[in-house]
């Protein structure tokens, strides 16, 4: 992944984009891009760095150290800042649900550029308030939510070509009325100006 590249899937993330062209540019130079294997726990009470992540590619749990998965978050969400807001040990561990790739931010950046910026920080300390509710309410007695985990992405296969004269004219039209598998739309790129 290109350093443009990956100023452009972080400038699609929701709680960066009040970023400034060069808090964003700082973020990259400084931050790392990880790739990580299903199962693998990126960081948890005693666990890990003292920096935030955002999920590039994949899924990634949010689980309370005694079972249960608050959420998973997908492509453009943080996770970690939590605890860096606050200045408190982390509460639950995040494991990759799925092979990802994650952007690890950090603490400098997070505190020096982040932090700092009104909307960002408000933004980061909304998500907290939410995320530290859904703790709370299962701390005390509440179900945890009902999540389904993701579905790995397998490879497709390609379909097998159509002889001529082979099969009924149903199954014909039955291959040809398949509707169309939509394309996912490249984010837009990101051009500097000096």
């Amino acid at each position: 992944m290109t350093e443009h590249e990956l100023l452009n899937q972080l400038t699609q993330v929701k709680l960066l984009r009040a970023l400034t062209y060069p808090a964003l540019r700082r973020l990259v130079a400084q931050g790392r891009v990880l790739w990580v294997r299903k199962g693998h726990i990126i960081m948890g009470p005693e666990i890990g760095s003292i920096n935030a992540y955002v999920v590039l590619e994949g899924s990634i749990s949010a689980v309370m150290p005694w079972g249960p998965v608050l959420a998973y978050l997908g492509p453009g969400e943080m996770f970690g800042e939590m605890a860096l807001i606050a200045g408190v040990e982390r509460t639950a561990y995040c494991k990759a649900a799925v092979d990802s790739v994650v952007f690890e931010i950090p603490f400098n950046c997070f505190h020096g550029d982040m932090l700092t910026n009104p909307v960002v920080r408000a933004g980061m300390q909304e998500l907290g308030l939410a995320r530290h509710a859904v703790q709370t309410a299962i701390r005390n007695g509440a179900p945890a939510p009902e999540l389904e985990p993701p579905q790995e992405e397998e490879p497709e296969e390609a379909p097998a070509p159509a002889e001529v004269g082979a099969g009924t004219g149903s199954e014909a039209a039955a291959q040809t009325d398949a509707p169309p598998k939509p394309d996912v739309p490249k984010p837009p790129a990101v051009y500097a100006t000096a």
